[in-house]
């Protein structure tokens, strides 16, 4: 549902709006994160699209054939998550999921609030400045011990491996919130450095006829085997966090992009529903 970091989104707003402040993107607020489902009604949904370029695997022997398999190495995949209930522990969502032709659909419920528990694992670090779209920013910086609790679902995402974030350091700036983060981890059994930072404070992105704004964060992880670099923008009022993200990777001299885009979304009101969840 989410994208890497992912780590996740904004009111439907003009295209002039301002800059978020500092409360929405403050690292409290990433500690304590209310679902973004919050005002939606039963029946409301997103469907994210996404394209996938990669070179043609290398014949090897033996190798089984993969059932809808394209050729040229492209694929489309969607997956549609629908609000279906709203109960005392969260928000009840059905995803329906259509890879390389293979529908699955499971059930999963998304807490009111997550809490991170960081108790004794952040340290004051002194201050630095981060420079996002050419202009200097004076920013605090903590030493963080577990970076994998903090980051949760917007950590570095890889096919076919489970990423461990170590520990790691945020830079935060008292008006404008996070503005870069750095850890090192573990990816594919190959020691690697990620770093997560706002590369533009305000960006839009369309769904239909309904103008969204958030935050454009670049997310590169960079090991001995190569490097990915993943941009995307991020909203604090779209139900699903993440609007579009592309992510470009050269690993071990094999190149590959994947975009993923929201192409439909509808809120419904609470109306419609039992009123639970306001």
């Amino acid at each position: 549902m989410r994208a890497v970091i992912t780590l996740a989104a904004l009111l439907v707003v003009s295209l002039l709006a301002a800059p978020a402040t500092a409360g929405e993107w403050s690292m409290d607020a990433w500690i304590k994160h209310e679902s973004l489902w919050k005002g939606h009604g039963i029946g409301s949904s997103y469907t994210e699209t996404t394209t996938s370029k990669m070179p043609g695997m290398p014949k090897m022997p033996n190798m089984p054939n993969i059932p809808n398999m394209p050729k040229g190495g492209t694929t489309v995949d969607t997956v549609t998550t629908t609000l279906t209930g709203i109960t005392k522990a969260g928000y009840v969502l059905s995803v329906v999921s259509t890879v390389m032709g293979r529908k699955t659909t499971r059930t999963v419920v998304e807490p009111r609030v997550r809490t991170i528990k960081l108790d004794g694992q952040v340290k004051d670090a002194g201050e630095e400045a981060v420079t996002v779209e050419g202009k200097s920013y004076t920013c605090k910086v903590k030493a963080v011990a577990n970076m994998e609790a903090l980051m949760g679902d917007a950590k570095p995402k890889m096919r076919g491996t489970k990423s461990q974030l170590s520990k790691g350091k945020v830079w935060e700036h008292p008006k404008l919130g996070v503005l870069k983060m750095v850890t090192t981890m573990n990816a594919m059994g190959q020691k690697a450095t990620m770093t997560w930072q706002v590369s533009r404070l305000s960006a839009s992105h369309t769904i239909g006829k309904q103008a969204f704004t958030g935050r454009e964060i670049t997310m590169t992880v960079v090991h001995t085997m190569g490097k990915s670099t993943t941009t995307m923008l991020s909203s604090r009022t779209f139900a699903g966090g993440t609007l579009k993200n592309v992510t470009t990777s050269d690993m071990m001299g094999r190149k590959m992009t994947r975009s993923t885009v929201v192409t439909a979304y509808t809120k419904k009101p609470l109306a419609v529903t039992t009123g639970a969840g306001k």
